[in-house]
């Protein structure tokens, strides 16, 4: 009871203590819990909330109020939510996805080949990913089979050639006809993740290799699967249709070619504007779902109520040992309470009223001993009527030699135990001390009093997280600049014409100032989710110009037309829907891919008919 008091004493009386329990000034009951698994642990802390839940239900009907706080139940909540939303909208995305194909193709052995190839990327991406890195970094996983989903443009293009302008020996012999335009979109697309195996953040790397290695096997695996497909294949009246309306657009284009030039001009200057005028986000917190008002108010009134530290800033002091640590927690004190006096925070706590350094502890044994506090123990009580030597024991007992100094492994399995752990932090270097904060009203007076110790240092989570954020986004950038490059170099060997190879390549760029032109117009800042996205937009519009690049004669023109339209409308339905989300992650991601898709589409055409040879056979 009198170490919870010290503690008391440190919060500056939000809590007061009866019987070793605490309660608050205004009279409730605290009662604090520590689980076993991380609160961001769904599978874990549900049923937990649960049974909190039911017991509050139970505790209300009988007139007694209960509030709890915690990160628990808006970690579960967001993550339910990001989950619900997502397997919403991917069990959507499929089915639509599947009846696309199903519509155009009109044949279940040439849907199946399209998956079936899917799976094969995927398989192998992560496959080689386990071999070489021994695991998968959260971001692969999350982002990965996003990027591989480039991929199934590989055998919808396949189907399309073979239905349109299929050759007549068989699937195989198709594949071989189209095989450069395939290559090509593949080295591109490949090439764009070479820059991202080669940084130096883990995620990036390992995004960079999974990409890679899916792309490659997904383009190896169409001779695998291309035997899949009948050996002649009919166009469908919705492909047919759209093959004729597509054709007939695009050879109007190639009458208007100033037109054409001059729309590439527009959209170029817009997304030239657009990314002069984007802003970039570094709030990680921004992605985050917004937690639910009432839990938050909630939460605001308990931690008022329990004179709770900021969990957003703190100060650790670090020494290669406890002791160490101890001394620098000693010499930051004094330096607090200035801060304290001085008004730039209200209060703080520390391991100080639980834990001193050795020396401090070997002292205070030294003065107490000079104290003569048994020899005069015994003359009071004596002086009061007791029998003398009635105390002799614990004088003899005094004077024995003083046991070791306290530790902080003496705490361990004792009531202690979980105010130490709060506030103590080992390293592989050795151990970091944790000084809680509350009412941080000047962060600079604050910065300038623990400047004063060189072994301490104030921890914002928020702008640490920032920061953190800057720095991996200030490395994608550059990643992406060396991606583009690569491609342009790929582009160059294989067609050796800088119209042609502008025709294959703008419609990429111009899809990604889009994104950023329409960021811009909407007045949101752009987002590391919202750079992924043009990282997913660069792939697959490579492909798109690719692919009208090498059409030679008009049934593979219309061919890759539809070819095209179909891959644009199966990435918009995957990965597209996600703008409707609820969950702001996904939202972003959904936008970039949703916009660029579209200007992907527009932009493939208008570049080829622009800066291609009149004639669609070279």
């Amino acid at each position: 009871p009198a170490q919870l008091a010290q503690i008391d004493a440190a919060r500056r009386g939000a809590l007061e203590t009866h019987g070793g329990q605490w309660a608050t000034r205004e009279g409730a009951a605290v009662l604090l819990l520590r689980t076993r698994a991380s609160p961001f642990d769904p599978a874990a802390q549900a049923p937990l909330l649960a049974a909190l839940d039911a017991a509050r239900a139970r505790l209300e009907a009988r007139g007694v109020r209960v509030e709890l706080g915690g990160v628990h139940r808006f970690a579960v909540d967001a993550q339910h939510t990001a989950q619900r939303d997502a397997q919403r909208i991917s069990a959507l995305s499929l089915a639509l996805v599947v009846g696309l194909l199903s519509l155009l193709f009109g044949s279940l052995r040439a849907l199946a080949a399209s998956l079936l190839q899917l799976a094969f990327s995927l398989a192998t991406a992560t496959a080689v990913c386990l071999l070489v890195f021994g695991g998968l970094h959260t971001l692969t996983v999350a982002f990965g089979a996003t990027l591989i989903g480039v991929s199934i443009d590989y055998p919808i293009h396949l189907a399309h050639h073979h239905a349109l302008a299929g050759d007549p020996r068989g699937p195989l012999a198709t594949l071989r006809g189209v095989a450069p335009a395939l290559l090509v979109g593949a080295a591109t697309s490949i090439a764009g993740f070479a820059g991202f195996a080669i940084s130096d953040v883990p995620g990036l790397r390992e995004l960079g290799v999974f990409g890679f290695a899916g792309l490659g096997a997904g383009l190896a695996s169409l001779w695998v699967i291309s035997p899949m497909l009948p050996r002649t294949l009919a166009p469908t009246r919705a492909q047919a249709a759209l093959a004729a309306l597509l054709s007939r657009g695009y050879a109007r284009l190639r009458t208007q070619r100033a037109l054409a030039r001059g729309a590439v001009v527009l959209i170029a200057a817009a997304g030239a504007l657009g990314a002069l005028g984007t802003t970039f986000s570094d709030d990680v917190f921004a992605l985050n779902l917004p937690p639910r008002a009432d839990w938050l108010a909630e939460e605001v009134r308990v931690q008022a109520q329990l004179g709770a530290s900021e969990r957003a800033r703190f100060v650790a002091v670090f020494g290669a040992s406890d002791d160490e640590a101890l001394r620098e927690l000693e010499a930051l004190t004094p330096r607090l309470e200035a801060a304290v006096a001085s008004g730039a925070l209200t209060s703080f706590e520390s391991l100080a009223p639980l834990l001193r350094t050795e020396a401090a502890q070997a002292a205070g044994e030294r003065a107490f001993r000079a104290a003569g506090f048994g020899e005069r123990l015994a003359r009071a009580f004596e002086a009061e009527g007791f029998a003398p030597g009635a105390f002799a024991p614990l004088v003899a007992e005094l004077a024995r030699d003083a046991p070791p100094p306290l530790r902080a492994s003496d705490l361990s399995g004792t009531p202690l135990e979980d105010a130490l752990g709060a506030l103590r932090v080992p390293l592989e270097t050795g151990v970091a001390l944790v000084v809680t904060l509350r009412g941080v009203s000047d962060v600079a007076a604050l910065q300038r009093e623990i400047a004063g110790a060189p072994k301490a240092i104030l921890v914002d989570q928020r702008a640490l997280s920032a920061e953190l954020y800057a720095r991996y986004r200030a490395q994608l950038v550059p990643l992406l600049g060396l991606g583009v490059a690569l491609v342009a170099l790929v582009l160059a060997l294989r067609f050796r014409s800088a119209r042609v190879v502008a025709a294959a390549g703008l419609p990429a760029l111009l899809a990604a100032g889009a994104v950023l032109a329409t960021l811009a117009a909407l007045g949101q800042p752009a987002t590391l989710l919202h750079l992924f996205g043009l990282l997913l937009v660069l792939c697959f519009a490579e492909d798109y110009g690719v692919f009208l690049a090498e059409a030679r004669g008009e049934a593979d023109l219309s061919a890759s037309l539809t070819s095209i339209a179909a891959a644009a409308a199966t990435t918009v339905l995957a990965f597209g829907l996600l703008a409707s989300s609820a969950f702001p992650a996904l939202a972003a991601l959904g936008l970039s891919v949703g916009v660029g898709t579209f200007a992907a589409l527009l932009t493939s055409p208008l570049c080829a008919a622009a800066l291609l040879p009149r004639s669609a056979s070279r």
